[in-house]
């Protein structure tokens, strides 16, 4: 945690400094580009060296954890059926950003179409839960199934053991899906963000294939 804790600070400071006044001097100038690249140099080193730790492996995962949380009450807002068409729009892009690619097979609830699981991208462009008028989702029981171990060079891989259930609301009776077991993969990747003018690379967790597991 302080690992974390110590890179947020050394962002701040370097997104801080970035930002000169034009009415630097040359002398406050120089000595301003010298902390830029000094600060810069401490968060490259931070995300090279200290980020790739255990603890970081640990703070991966609770990452993962909240993002098949978040991805719960994403659904949940998708699927009503009043919402808001630009709303809508918005949470799908919410819901694709969780996700390492749009092309990650997921299986919620009984999503199938012709016994194949449905992609991201289908899932969202389907008509399930439209003739619904509400839809629950609700994943618990969350742990680590697999550890974080290197893919290649920028990327790590992991899975997730959750349990999940479905609750779809229609106008005539509801459709109830018991509790069963499921698994999410998850990635440690690097991907290259804007920090004030400089672009660099850090490190991101996104989720990958959702499966069930049932008995």
């Amino acid at each position: 945690m302080r690992d974390l804790f110590k890179i947020s600070i050394l962002l701040l400071i370097y997104i801080l400094f970035s930002a000169k006044s034009c009415s630097d001097s040359e002398l406050k100038e120089s000595r301003h580009e010298e902390l830029v690249m000094a600060t810069r140099d401490s968060i490259i080193n931070k995300l090279d060296t200290e980020f790739l730790s255990e603890e970081t492996f640990f703070l991966a995962q609770k990452s993962a954890e909240q993002k098949l949380l978040d991805l719960a009450d994403f659904l949940n807002i998708y699927y009503q059926s009043n919402l808001d068409t630009t709303f809508k729009k918005q949470t799908a892009r919410m819901i694709l950003d969780i996700f390492i690619n749009e092309d990650a097979e997921v299986m919620l609830g009984k999503n199938t179409r012709n016994n194949k699981v449905l992609t991201v991208k289908q899932l969202l462009e389907s008509d399930f839960g439209s003739d619904c008028i509400k839809s629950t989702f609700h994943f618990d029981s969350l742990s680590l199934s697999e550890t974080l171990t290197r893919r290649n060079g920028k990327t790590y891989f992991g899975a997730l053991n959750f349990k999940q259930s479905f609750i779809a609301y229609k106008s005539m009776d509801t459709l109830i899906i018991e509790p069963f077991n499921s698994t999410a993969d998850f990635y440690l990747t690097k991907v290259q963000k804007y920090f004030g003018a400089e672009m660099l690379e850090i490190w991101e967790v996104k989720i990958g294939n959702i499966k069930s597991v049932r008995n």
